[in-house]
């Protein structure tokens, strides 16, 4: 999540490679006003130059949202488990407990000028959101992905779309939070929330792209 925006030569790279290796990077050129439809075969730098937008500010962000190396199991049931326990029943685990640290931060610096208004209520929202989800992936998506029922390919389009949406909003969780970067003189506690925010972004990225790129891939043709 923190790796030096060179190693990855992002602004020689056309929009449309990058936009397909790293979910949210879609809603993030939305965001920065460039269009991966019109622009998607041409170099991020030129496209930010030519859009006036801060290159080195768009590579960090997109640093942010690339996935990290994942040691997942080869085998189709062993890939559907791994990301059971490895994602679905962590962010199930963590989310309440953010939830529950955000509206002990809004207590204490809900008057800081770099403190967001309704952190809590948007980490609620996405819970929900992340929540049923999952829940469908794992009731319908997925006992389908182990039977290979022959309608699988409109599931997973579908799954598809709404991690783009999920993508959206680590987006604007990290616009909310300065890109977890907690002012000099924050406490404890804002620390503390930061830090377990950056986590919840990392692991969601590698979950979309433990789905998209490993498990969904399998059934493309």
């Amino acid at each position: 999540m923190g790796a030096d925006v060179r190693l990855f030569n992002l602004g020689e790279t056309c929009i449309n490679d990058i936009a397909a290796r790293r979910p949210g990077a879609r809603a993030l050129f939305r965001k920065y006003g460039l269009d991966d439809r019109c622009d998607g075969a041409t170099s991020l730098a030129a496209v930010a130059a030519r859009r006036g937008v801060d290159l080195s500010a768009l590579e960090a962000r997109l640093v942010m949202l690339a996935p990290r190396p994942l040691d997942a199991p080869a085998t189709l049931e062993g890939l559907i488990d791994h990301i059971v326990a490895r994602y679905h029943q962590v962010h199930r685990r963590e989310l309440p407990a953010l939830i529950a640290l955000a509206e002990r931060f809004s207590q204490l610096h809900g008057g800081h000028p770099q403190a967001p208004n309704g952190l809590a209520l948007f980490l609620e929202r996405m819970s929900v959101d992340l929540g049923a989800h999952m829940q469908q992936e794992e009731e319908v998506l997925f006992p389908m992905l182990r039977a290979g029922d022959p309608m699988i390919s409109v599931h997973v389009e579908a799954m598809r779309v709404e991690h783009e949406d999920h993508c959206g909003t680590l987006v604007a969780l990290a616009e909310l939070t300065n890109d977890f970067q907690p002012p000099p003189e924050a406490s404890g506690t804002w620390r503390t929330l930061w830090e377990g925010l950056r986590k919840l972004a990392g692991d969601l990225v590698d979950h979309i792209h433990a789905e998209n790129d490993l498990l969904f891939a399998r059934f493309d043709e």
